[in-house]
Protein backbone atom coordinates (compact mmCIF):
# COMPACT_ATOMS: atom_id res chain seq x y z
CA UNK A 1 0.00 0.00 0.00
CA UNK A 2 1.70 2.78 -1.43
CA UNK A 3 1.47 6.04 1.61
CA UNK A 4 0.09 3.42 3.71
CA UNK A 5 -0.56 4.47 7.19
CA UNK A 6 0.69 2.35 9.83
CA UNK A 7 0.82 2.97 13.02
CA UNK A 8 -0.10 6.06 14.77
CA UNK A 9 1.06 7.34 18.13
CA UNK A 10 0.83 10.65 20.50
CA UNK A 11 2.77 13.18 19.67
CA UNK A 12 3.97 16.64 21.80
CA UNK A 13 1.36 17.91 23.20
CA UNK A 14 -1.08 15.11 22.36
CA UNK A 15 -0.93 16.06 18.55
CA UNK A 16 -0.95 12.44 16.54
CA UNK A 17 1.68 11.15 14.84
CA UNK A 18 1.46 8.41 11.90
CA UNK A 19 4.00 6.51 10.80
CA UNK A 20 3.55 6.27 6.89
CA UNK A 21 5.47 3.88 3.80
CA UNK A 22 6.07 6.64 1.21
CA UNK A 23 8.65 6.57 -1.59
CA UNK A 24 11.69 8.61 -1.63
CA UNK A 25 14.39 9.73 -3.58
CA UNK A 26 18.15 9.16 -2.94
CA UNK A 27 20.33 11.51 -4.73
CA UNK A 28 24.15 12.20 -4.66
CA UNK A 29 27.79 10.86 -5.78
CA UNK A 30 26.07 11.25 -10.05
CA UNK A 31 23.64 8.43 -8.79
CA UNK A 32 19.40 8.63 -8.36
CA UNK A 33 16.98 5.53 -7.11
CA UNK A 34 13.28 5.78 -5.96
CA UNK A 35 13.03 3.99 -2.85
CA UNK A 36 10.34 3.19 0.22
CA UNK A 37 10.69 5.03 3.84
CA UNK A 38 9.42 4.39 6.76
CA UNK A 39 8.72 7.97 8.06
CA UNK A 40 7.05 10.18 10.51
CA UNK A 41 4.29 11.92 9.24
CA UNK A 42 3.57 14.88 11.71
CA UNK A 43 0.48 17.28 11.98
CA UNK A 44 1.08 20.05 9.81
CA UNK A 45 0.78 23.13 11.77
CA UNK A 46 0.19 26.62 9.91
CA UNK A 47 3.37 27.47 10.14
CA UNK A 48 5.93 24.52 9.70
CA UNK A 49 7.18 22.69 6.20
CA UNK A 50 7.88 19.81 8.27
CA UNK A 51 5.41 17.36 6.89
CA UNK A 52 8.07 13.61 7.62
CA UNK A 53 10.28 13.65 10.41
CA UNK A 54 12.33 11.48 12.28
CA UNK A 55 13.12 8.48 12.73
CA UNK A 56 13.21 7.67 8.58
CA UNK A 57 14.10 4.45 7.76
CA UNK A 58 15.11 3.28 4.31
CA UNK A 59 13.41 -0.44 3.48
CA UNK A 60 15.01 -1.49 0.23
CA UNK A 61 18.90 -0.36 0.78
CA UNK A 62 20.12 -2.91 -1.11
CA UNK A 63 21.83 -1.15 -4.18
CA UNK A 64 25.34 -0.74 -5.96
CA UNK A 65 25.87 3.35 -4.48
CA UNK A 66 29.10 3.55 -2.91
CA UNK A 67 29.23 4.36 0.89
CA UNK A 68 29.15 7.88 1.54
CA UNK A 69 26.58 10.93 2.15
CA UNK A 70 23.18 11.54 -0.15
CA UNK A 71 20.27 13.46 -0.14
CA UNK A 72 17.08 11.52 0.83
CA UNK A 73 13.98 13.51 -0.72
CA UNK A 74 10.81 12.94 1.09
CA UNK A 75 7.65 14.31 -0.41
CA UNK A 76 9.26 18.56 -0.51
CA UNK A 77 11.96 17.90 2.51
CA UNK A 78 15.56 16.85 2.23
CA UNK A 79 17.49 15.31 4.70
CA UNK A 80 21.00 14.19 4.88
CA UNK A 81 21.37 10.18 4.63
CA UNK A 82 24.44 8.50 4.94
CA UNK A 83 25.73 5.04 4.07
CA UNK A 84 28.47 3.01 5.93
CA UNK A 85 29.55 -0.10 4.85
CA UNK A 86 27.15 -0.89 2.72
CA UNK A 87 23.75 0.13 4.82
CA UNK A 88 21.63 3.58 4.70
CA UNK A 89 21.91 4.58 8.03
CA UNK A 90 18.54 5.63 9.68
CA UNK A 91 17.29 9.31 10.13
CA UNK A 92 17.18 10.00 13.68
Amino acid sequence: MLGGLLHVTKGVMGSTEALRLVPALIRGHGEHRICMVLAIKNPVPLDSLQLFGAPIRVLDGDDSFQDGSYELVVGAQTFTLVKNRGEYQSIT
